[in-house]
């Protein structure tokens, strides 16, 4: 299994023709993405193209606190999915 994390502090949302008054109110978030590679278990033996899952995980939040604990959070939420899944880390 390989994860891939990324974690984008104070995205900003903002309009690509935004009048001047929008300029000094901008809606900002964190985003925390996970990108897991694993072997799948139920490949196809003939198509090589199955042999690897690919998943997404996409953890967004306005808490502009950006302390450790959304990070440790988003970290046992994916921990917990794939415990829920049945893989089995050796």
């Amino acid at each position: 299994m390989v994860l891939i994390v990324d974690f984008a502090e104070n995205y900003s949302f903002e309009a690509q023709n935004e009048v001047q008054s929008m300029h000094w109110h901008t809606f900002q978030i964190n985003i925390l993405v996970h990108i897991t590679f694993r072997h799948n278990l139920h490949a196809n033996p003939y198509d090589e193209n199955s042999c690897i899952l690919t998943e997404y995980h996409f953890h967004i939040s306005n808490d502009q606190k950006h302390d450790s604990k959304f990070v440790q959070h988003c970290f046992k939420l994916h921990w917990d999915h794939i415990v829920g899944s049945g893989i089995v880390l050796e």
